[in-house]
């Protein structure tokens, strides 16, 4: 049986950890209950109630697994030091917010299937303005310019990712790793899901 890892990096999500939580759990009861699955909170030092909702799930679940920092490491060494964890065939990076939807997990697995080894979530639609929206758009030109490189618009690493790369990622021996540069050089062909943005969540930077 192909065993899936989704890893969640949290920070102050008490008020959706849970809710998450089921939407996982009642997909691989039902889409992908052909997989074993593990599902990793790795925590930065939240300052909210999010260790606790985390305890209370790994009583109630072998399932659950919690990565608690020592310290606040940061967006990208979060989400860079908690995918290395994962112990899966592949692994399925969502954050605690909800911003992004857990619920289009089989699609990317089935992507997965047909022997694509990264798959990318793309953000269609932005709650943002107008002048957001083109400082984005210029910001992505510009790096378009200076890099010899493909960049993923509109993508903050929500994705599915073989396991292949996650070992690749154990032998980055890099301080600041960031998980976009990784994806353009070691799987510059990625498959992309497009999705359109959630109203919920407190977002995350791409």
């Amino acid at each position: 049986m192909k065993k899936i890892s989704v890893v969640v990096p949290c920070y102050n999500e008490e008020n959706t950890i849970s809710d998450l939580y089921d939407i996982i759990k009642q997909m691989f009861e039902g889409p992908l209950n052909e997989y074993d699955f593990e599902l990793i909170l790795a925590d930065d030092y939240s300052k909210d109630g999010t260790r606790k909702k985390i305890r209370e799930l790994c009583s109630r679940d072998t399932h659950v697994k919690a990565l608690f920092n020592m310290s606040n490491f940061g967006f990208s060494r979060n989400v860079f030091s908690s995918m290395q964890e994962a112990t899966g065939d592949a692994v399925f990076l969502v954050f605690g917010d909800m911003q992004d939807p857990p619920e289009l997990l089989p699609e990317f697995v089935k992507k997965w299937e047909e022997g694509n080894k990264v798959v990318i979530g793309q953000k269609e639609t932005s709650d943002e303005n107008c002048v957001m929206n083109g400082l984005r758009s210029m910001y992505y030109k510009v790096i378009r310019w200076l890099s010899d490189r493909p960049q993923i618009e509109a993508c903050n690493g929500y994705g599915l990712y073989d396991k292949k790369l996650i070992q690749i990622m154990r032998e980055i021996d890099d301080v600041q790793p960031y998980l976009k540069t990784v994806i353009s050089e070691y799987a510059p062909d990625c498959t992309v899901i497009k999705y359109h943005h959630h109203k919920s969540g407190r977002g995350k930077s791409n």
